[in-house]
């Protein structure tokens, strides 16, 4: 059991720790579980390593010694930001240690990973009015990025898949839709089920992941997919289901790409993607500007024709408009999180981010070749008028956005 602050704090054998704190009627403490650190957007980390430029999702409790209500607290990585945890999650155990106002003690955290890579503490304060830091609760090791394409070969052709859709945390409850779009409660695990066979190897293929702006997401496979066999008459695809946990998007909406490698571990392929946002989006305007997104447009098209960039771009009735260019948040130095294009009377539209650019990875010896994006207004949602567009790059914590140019345009 820890008692003071600043000292070497490690864990009872049930994950508890114990803080003694000042109280004008003697002393108090506030207790702190900590259940889980693990990577959030990393490549097959084992749990307490996560990837630099990333996020660690870190779960457990916390209760007030003398009221036994949830206490709210700050959780960091280091000397990295502290962030608010999300409370208010059920903890039946808890209650039956501490009493029923216990209950809804659990918390989670997506603590961004900006430390140096190696072993760092866990630092965990209380926001109260007595508010206490106790650091070296845990080492947290802080790994580089892994890139789980690296040395494979892309291939078009040769897959199968179907998506089962996403659903809610451990339960079996469906997510709603809107759209195209699932939809996850704000701090929630969504789990996107699906089956996939690689038709070249006639199997499944030897992993799934998904992709969305810095972050990939691992998948359980070997997933039991009934009728799959029967269906398709492939004897390895009665097992060929894979469960990927994605988290809730913190700003607006996000697009995860899923992508197969092959079963001989040499090949990899694009299946298809899954958009999921949040009941109440935050607006990417409602962050902070001034980010560390850095890129560039290098095409623009109306009605499927390249055109000039200089000036403004003159858009006849019934033709589309298309930009596309490249973006990197050169903090991490990784993807972005998100790029859209804002055009104030029209809306705010998401890009298609995640595009080869081996050009612009090589020009600036980048090893982010997934840099490139595109956005496409239809006709449909051009108004008649002036207009200008200004492209957002959300960073890859998603803590800022850069404003990356100016679209000026006028649509006759």
């Amino acid at each position: 059991m820890y008692n003071g602050e600043n000292q070497e704090a490690p864990l009872d054998a049930d994950n508890t720790i114990g803080v003694q704190q000042p109280a004008p009627n003697g002393s108090a403490r506030v207790y702190v579980g900590i259940d889980s650190v693990n990577d959030l957007g990393g490549f097959r980390q084992p749990e307490w390593a996560v990837t630099v430029g990333g996020f660690a999702m870190i779960t457990g409790w916390c209760v007030d010694g003398v009221s036994h209500e949830p206490a709210e607290l700050t959780v960091a990585i280091g000397e990295g930001e502290a962030v608010p945890a999300i409370m208010g999650f059920t903890r039946d155990d808890v209650a039956e240690r501490f009493s029923t106002s216990a209950r809804r003690s659990g918390f989670v955290a997506a603590v961004p990973v900006d430390v140096p890579v190696g072993k760092h503490a866990l630092r965990i304060a209380s926001l109260d009015e007595r508010a206490i830091e106790f650091t070296h609760v845990a080492s947290v090791d802080v790994v580089p990025p892994r890139d789980p394409f690296d040395g494979l070969r892309e291939r078009d052709a040769g897959w199968l898949f179907a998506i089962d859709g996403v659903f809610i945390d451990e339960a079996s409850t469906v997510a709603a839709r809107d759209g195209d779009a699932w939809i996850l409660p704000r701090g929630s695990t969504g789990r996107i089920r699906l089956w996939a066979l690689d038709l070249v190897a006639g199997s499944a293929p030897s992993d799934v992941v998904a992709r969305a702006g810095a972050m990939t997401f691992d998948s359980l496979g070997g997933v039991e997919s009934p009728g799959v066999a029967d269906v398709t008459g492939i004897a390895g695809a009665e097992r060929c289901g894979f469960v990927i946990p994605v988290a809730a998007p913190f700003v607006e909406a996000e697009t995860f790409r899923l992508y197969a490698l092959g079963a001989d571990s040499s090949t990899y392929g694009e299946l298809g993607a899954v958009r999921v946002r949040v009941p109440d989006p935050l607006r990417l305007n409602s962050v902070p500007c001034n980010g560390e997104g850095f890129g560039g447009i290098d095409r623009v098209e109306v009605g499927g024709v390249p055109v000039t960039t200089e000036g403004t771009i003159d858009i006849p009735r019934g033709a589309s408009l298309s930009v596309a260019g490249w973006a990197v948040d050169r903090r991490v130095p990784g993807p972005a999180a998100l790029v859209q294009l804002d055009v104030p009377g029209m809306g705010r539209f998401d890009a298609e981010y995640g595009l080869r650019r081996l050009d612009v990875a090589n020009r600036f010896k980048f090893r982010i070749p997934d840099c490139g994006f595109s956005v496409t207004l239809e006709p449909g949602q051009l108004r008649p008028g002036t207009h200008c567009g200004t492209l957002h790059v959300l960073s890859a914590r998603r803590d800022s956005y850069t404003e990356l140019g100016d679209v000026h345009f006028v649509v006759r």
